[in-house]
């Protein structure tokens, strides 16, 4: 599935199933809260995943950590308010985000970018999980800052070779990734 720059990022959520791949053009900005859903069962194999990622992937090469100055070739997730970029439906799995850079609108103080569970979560089914989160660059506004990048209450959740910054606050606690409720896992 291919969303090009205009397109709705939430309709090809929505649509896609375990097993695709979402690909967004690279510069283009996709403004909205949008909501990974839970899909149903896993067969459990490595191709149950859906993939959301840059067209030109290629840019962005595998098993190298991601700097600001790859932004360039990121499709940009950014809500439109202080509310998250992307969220996590309870019990959502097998999501892998590759590639995207996940910031405020300028100027705004963000409370959470990526939320992965609640926080509030009364069972483990109800935990997103089976989320990988690779080569991202998640940031706050650089002047005013941002409360958290990644609000991790999930389980089996993977963060790798993403860039983290502009996270702070003279007057409340911040963290690039910060998680109180999940399996541990």
């Amino acid at each position: 599935l291919h969303v090009a720059a205009g397109g709705s990022l939430q309709a090809a959520l929505d649509a896609a199933q375990l097993g695709d791949t979402i690909t967004l053009d690279p510069g283009a900005t996709y403004i909205g809260n949008f909501v990974l859903r839970n899909k149903g069962t896993s067969s459990g194999t490595s191709t149950d995943i859906i993939t959301i990622r840059p067209s030109l992937l290629s840019m962005l090469p595998g098993n190298t950590r991601v700097t600001p100055q790859r932004a360039q070739y990121m499709p940009r997730l950014m809500p439109p308010n202080d509310a998250y970029a992307l969220t996590a439906a309870a019990g959502a799995h097998h999501f892998r985000l590759v590639g995207l850079e996940i910031a405020p609108k300028p100027g705004v103080y963000n409370y959470g970018l990526v939320v992965l569970g609640s926080g509030n979560e009364k069972s483990t089914s109800e935990l997103p999980h089976s989320i990988e989160i690779d080569r991202c660059y998640i940031h706050g506004d650089p002047t005013n800052g941002g409360k958290r990048g990644i609000s991790l209450n999930s389980g089996m959740a993977r963060i790798t070779n993403s860039w983290f910054s502009d996270f702070k606050s003279t007057w409340q606690d911040r963290q690039g990734i910060g998680g109180w409720n999940g399996t541990g896992a």
